[in-house]
Parts: structure tokens; sequence; C-alpha cells
């Protein structure tokens, strides 16, 4: 049982719920015919790659990880591994992954490639763009998030990727990312470390991922009017339908800028479990619709 419950902890699977949604989103746009197979294989490859980043993240943090104690179950499971078991582990995922991912094309191979490059400069104690302002946004934030998307978009389509979709998915994951770190400004600031976060006020970041929030909600409400007055497929068209979805997008940003000035208080892994539970609400709301 606690080599399941800390491998759990080391993979993050539940995360990886993410990447469904992702893959479901690129299904859509792209226009491509229905292929179960195709899909499972994305979401398994996806999966695999994307939770040997969050096993080597772990791994690389651990000091703070143990210091802080919204995120000392991950240490927990550092320790219970070793870093010799754990990097097996991470190799073992990453293999299984590309062997997955080489049955769909070797674009989204590629991707999978940038997409661990990217996360592993992120974490690396070498490297550290976590700790480093704008490196940690981008690279944590918003281009990793990025090329997950491309990363889905190529299972079915060879094309640059939808740019209304790219916009509205980069501003976001950014803005969330943002407001995710700020509830982390306690802990960062009692180990000295130095990010974006930590380099300007509290309120610079709720202004930033206001904008950034209002950016991608306008990128999605043209999506939907995209389809009834432009029909230019390159921007991204979504049912014109959809607009009905803008108060359901609207109640987690809510939620999380609440959590943010201590209106309510709720733990991280308890907005994550809130997060996963909407998404499926939403999945089921987005289904009858179509």
């Amino acid at each position: 049982m606690d080599f399941l419950r800390n491998l759990l902890r080391l993979t993050r699977p539940l995360s990886n719920i993410k990447n469904i949604a992702l893959i479901l989103f690129a299904f859509y746009l792209s226009g491509a015919d229905f292929n179960l197979k195709i899909i499972l294989l994305g979401i398994i490859s996806l999966s695999l790659v994307q939770s040997s980043i969050y096993a080597y993240n772990s791994l690389n943090d651990q000091e703070t990880d143990r210091k802080n104690p919204e995120k000392n179950h991950y240490f927990q499971a550092v320790q219970y591994f070793g870093s010799r078991k754990i990097f097996f582990i991470i190799l073992f995922l990453i293999v299984s992954g590309f062997i997955a991912g080489l049955a769909i094309n070797i674009y989204f191979v590629f991707s999978l490639v940038a997409l661990l490059i990217v996360n592993f400069l992120y974490s690396s104690k070498y490297t550290r763009f976590k700790e480093k302002i704008l490196l940690d946004i981008f690279s944590g934030g918003a281009l990793g998030f990025l090329i997950r998307f491309i990363a889905s978009w190529f299972i079915f389509k060879i094309s640059f990727p939808p740019i209304l979709a790219l916009l509205s998915l980069f501003s976001v994951k950014t803005a969330g990312y943002l407001l995710y770190k700020e509830l982390d400004r306690g802990a960062l600031n009692v180990l000295n470390i130095k990010n974006s976060i930590t380099a300007v006020s509290k309120k610079t970041i709720i202004v930033i991922s206001t904008v950034l929030f209002s950016l991608a909600l306008f990128s999605f409400i043209l999506m939907c009017l995209n389809q009834r007055y432009f029909q230019l497929n390159y921007l991204g068209i979504l049912p014109f339908r959809f607009l009905i979805l803008l108060p359901f997008a609207i109640l987690p940003i809510i939620v999380i800028y609440l959590s943010v000035f201590k209106k309510i208080n709720i733990k991280v892994w308890e907005l994550r479990v809130l997060g996963l539970i909407f998404l499926l609400l939403l999945t089921i709301i987005i289904w009858r619709l179509l």
C-alpha cells in the first residue's frame, strides 16, 4: 500500500486529466475523424511523459518540498523510493511514452522531446528555471502547456495549430500559474527563492493575471463568433452556442481569486480536487451541447 501511495504522489496521474482535455480539444478543432485507438495512444503517451516530468520535479525539489507543508508529501515519496529508483521510474515512463508515441507519428514524438527539455530545464538543479525571473513563467507555465497542446494537435493533423486556441491556452495557463505560485509566496519568501512571484508585489500578480484571463476569455468568444461570422479555420472554430459556457469558465477563476485574497480557506490539493471535479462536469455539459 505504501508503494502505491508514494508512486501516485510521485507521478501524479490525476494531474494528467488535463491531457485528456487538451487532446479532446485538439481533436475537435482539427476536424479529424474519430479514431479511439489513436486518441487512447495519445493520452497514454503524453501522460507517461508528463508523469516522468512530475517525478523529476519532485526529485529536484525534495529540499524545498520538505520545508513546505503543502508539498511535503512529494518529499515523502522521494524519500520512500530514493534517487536511484526514481531515475529508473523516470526512464521507464519516458521510454514507454515514446514507444506509444511512435505509433502515432514522429511529429508527436518530437513534441514530447521538446516538452521534456523545457520541463527538465525548469526543474533541474543545474538550471532551475523555476527560480529565475520570467524563465519560471515561460517554462513552467505557458510554454510547457503550449507544447502539450501542440503535441495533441499533431496526433490529428500535421499543420500549425489554430492561433486563437494557442492564445487562449497561453493566457489561461500563464494566469493560472501566476496565481498558483502566488499561493506559495509565503513559503517562497521563507526559502529565499527569487522568481517572478517574489520579485514583484501581490497586486502586480493580480493585475497581470486578470489581463491574461480576460485575453483568454476574449479568445474563446472570438472562436465562438468565428463559426457564425468569419469561418477562418486558422483562427479556430467553436460552436456559437458554446458562449453559454462563459459563466462556467468564470466560476473557477473567482474561486482562485478568493483563495489568493484569503477570503476562503482552501488548500492547494483541495483546489486541485475541485478543479478535476469541475473539469468532469464541464466535459459532460460540453458533450450535451455537441
